[in-house]
């Protein structure tokens, strides 16, 4: 099985500003959108991502608790943001940001 990456906004929206969405059939990572990140993607939206193969997925109950441990320490990055941190932390997956403030959390 590939190794999974857990994308957030900034992540995403850049992939589709930069004209980058294509590299996706090229990596040899799966493409994991939170749900809640999903939700956040009004243009392109997220339908060029699954036509790519990007998984969509929830958080289970241990992420979301994660997400408020970890909103109570940091205030900068955003709640859907919060939950790519988490869902990369609990999966062992690779955190795909270029957010400063995500970062600093990640560390």
């Amino acid at each position: 099985m590939k190794p999974a990456g857990i994308a957030d906004t900034c992540f995403c929206i850049d992939l589709w500003h930069w004209q980058l969405l294509g590299i996706l059939c090229d990596l040899e990572v799966r493409l994991i959108i939170p749900d809640v990140v999903a939700d956040e993607l009004r243009d392109p939206g997220i339908e060029p991502f699954i036509g790519l193969g990007a998984e969509i997925q929830s958080a289970e109950p241990q992420e979301v608790l994660l997400v408020k441990t970890l909103r109570a320490l940091y205030r900068k990055p955003s709640i859907a943001d919060l939950f790519s941190l988490a869902m990369a932390k609990t999966r062992g997956a690779v955190l795909l940001t270029n957010d400063k403030h995500l970062k600093t959390a990640a560390t």
